[in-house]
């Protein structure tokens, strides 16, 4: 007597960063993952850093967006048929209360934001977009969260739980305001200590 599988194992398969999803190698083993296997949904961070080139100021601190590398990004996913974990992280340049406090060779900024309102606005007008290109039924199967690893000692931790906790109601509020449906979970996890 046996009992059915529950292919768990397929429902993620990750890279490290968005702009990863552009190099021709990464495309290829990702095409043969879902060919092979099938997984559901691709876990990455960095949809909000600079490498993206989403996000700038003018010189009057004016908001500018550019959709076109997450789009990219994102078409190719779906042309593959799979479904992205769109993780709020990392912080741009532009934004970052601390722009200098950086990781990696190729960094990504490990920053509050300067300005809560402005990354609220970030935070709508990217969903908004998503919603309108690829629509309310397909982004309502896709999952959002916020940052990489914030509730535990770990190099993508920001300054304190408090802030932490800030940062992910306002990032939380600001995807519902756009539909109340979109499936927002948790942050990342390493082992806590709090």
């Amino acid at each position: 007597k046996g009992i059915p599988l529950r292919h768990t194992f397929r429902a993620f398969t990750s890279v490290g960063r968005a702009s990863d999803l552009f190099k021709e190698e990464i495309r290829e083993m990702l095409k043969t993952q879902q060919q092979d296997i099938g997984y559901r949904y691709l876990k990455f961070h960095g949809i909000l850093d600079d490498s993206m080139m989403l996000y700038r100021e003018e010189a009057d601190g004016t908001p500018v967006l550019s959709f076109t590398y997450i789009d990219k990004a994102l078409d190719f996913l779906c042309s593959i048929g799979l479904r992205p974990l769109i993780q709020f992280s990392f912080m741009p340049k532009a934004l970052a209360r601390f722009p200098d406090r950086q990781l990696f060779a190729n960094p990504v900024i490990i920053s509050p934001p300067k300005d809560e309102d402005k990354w609220c606005f970030l935070i709508e007008a990217l969903t908004r977009h998503l919603i309108c290109r690829y629509g309310l039924c397909e982004v309502r199967q896709w999952l959002f969260t916020f940052w990489n690893e914030t509730l535990s000692p770990s190099p993508f931790s920001l300054e304190s739980f408090e802030l932490t906790c800030r940062l992910y109601s306002l990032t939380y509020q600001s995807v519902k305001k756009c539909d109340a449906l979109l499936p927002f979970g948790n942050p990342a996890l390493l082992a806590c200590r709090w």
